[in-house]
C-alpha cells in the first residue's frame, strides 16, 4: 500500500468479515464490551430490515444530531423513499 509519504509499504489487510471474526475469537474479558456492542448493532440493523420505519426514525435522529433543519430532513426522507419505490418497481418488473 502507498503510505502518506508516498512510499510503498508492505501491509497486512483484512476484510470487514475477517476483522469481525478476529474480534469474535478473542477470549479476553476486555473484548466483551465490544462484542456486546457489535451484537446490539447487528440486532438493530436486522430489526431495521424487518421494519423500515425504524431505519427512517434512526436516520431522522442522526440528521437532527448533525444539525440539519427539519426541511432538509423531510426532503432527504422523501428523496430516499422515492428512490426505494422506483428501485422496487424496477426490480419487480425487470424480471
Amino acid at each position: 500500500m502507498t503510505a502518506q509519504d508516498g512510499k510503498e509499504r508492505e501491509t497486512d489487510c483484512c476484510t470487514t468479515d475477517t476483522v469481525l471474526r478476529i474480534f469474535q475469537s478473542i477470549p479476553s474479558p476486555k473484548a466483551e464490551p465490544f462484542k456486546r456492542w457489535l451484537a446490539q448493532v447487528g440486532s438493530e440493523r436486522l430489526d431495521e430490515i424487518e421494519n423500515p420505519e425504524i431505519a427512517a426514525k434512526r436516520m431522522r435522529e442522526i440528521y437532527k444530531a448533525k444539525g440539519y433543519s427539519e426541511f432538509e430532513i423531510s426532503y432527504s426522507s422523501f428523496y430516499f423513499s422515492t428512490v426505494m419505490k422506483r428501485t422496487s418497481l424496477y426490480l419487480l418488473y425487470s424480471t
